[in-house]
């Protein structure tokens, strides 16, 4: 049995060094959460992949354990296992991260890991907001562009709605709306000003008056465009 991306193991030290050792156990809490989860084997020595000969754990440690990294992870669902023989006789159990699927996991001091391979590497500027987007918990509706709704010609925004109306996937009652109530509906127009949506950035394009109908309608719609001399092509 090897380290992967969703296996951890960790010396029985790592609980019984005092703050500086455990500390190693929230952090990779955090990037198995921020991840696919996983499972941390606590006994287990990386370096032999054993636990040490004549190893004792016991029931309160376990408890102790999951306690103090519920108290030390944030969004971090966590379970152990019983306590384990391993077949040269000595005691282990597992710890069981599961996934946030809508949330992001941190440190109780705000700090961010991702799992990459088997290490537990702490998220960059650059990489927050994929991760957001990834868990739903980026709000891309705030983010202003500098495009006020005046600039938008009227064609657009009436091709847009129009789109909406179409989708299979929108609610009848939204159907319903003109066209200036459904981009209300979905937060696309804060005081005259257009919002962005940051998940779809790759396709921003130097038109001003498509750009954000690109990224409004492939958001909702889930319809893919692309600009070819300036002209709308499905």
């Amino acid at each position: 049995m090897t380290e992967k991306q969703t296996k951890e193991f960790k010396s029985i030290r790592k609980i019984r060094s005092g703050d500086k050792g455990f500390m190693d156990l929230p952090v990779t809490c955090v990037a198995l959460a921020n991840a696919q989860g996983g499972t941390i084997y606590v006994g287990i020595e990386d370096e032999t992949k054993d636990p040490l000969p004549n190893q004792i754990v016991g029931d309160e440690e376990i408890n102790d354990t999951i306690s103090r990294l519920r108290s030390l992870c944030f969004n971090v669902s966590i379970a152990a296992s019983e306590r384990l023989i391993h077949q040269n006789g000595a005691q282990c159990f597992e710890v069981y991260v599961a996934p946030s699927l809508k949330s992001i996991a941190t440190t109780s001091d705000g700090k961010i890991y991702m799992r990459v391979g088997d290490k537990c590497e702490p998220v960059r500027n650059e990489d927050l907001q994929r991760l957001s987007i990834e868990k739903g918990a980026y709000q891309w509706e705030l983010l202003l562009t500098r495009t006020k709704l005046e600039d938008i010609p009227n064609e657009n925004v009436a091709r847009f709605a129009d789109d909406i109306r179409h989708s299979d996937r929108v609610k009848s009652h939204v159907k319903q709306m003109s066209d200036m109530e459904i981009i209300e509906h979905y937060n696309l127009m804060d005081n005259g000003t257009m919002t962005i949506n940051p998940e779809q950035t790759s396709i921003m394009v130097v038109y001003v008056d498509l750009y954000w109908m690109c990224l409004c309608v492939d958001k909702l719609v889930s319809l893919h465009f692309e600009i070819k001399d300036n002209q709308w092509i499905r």
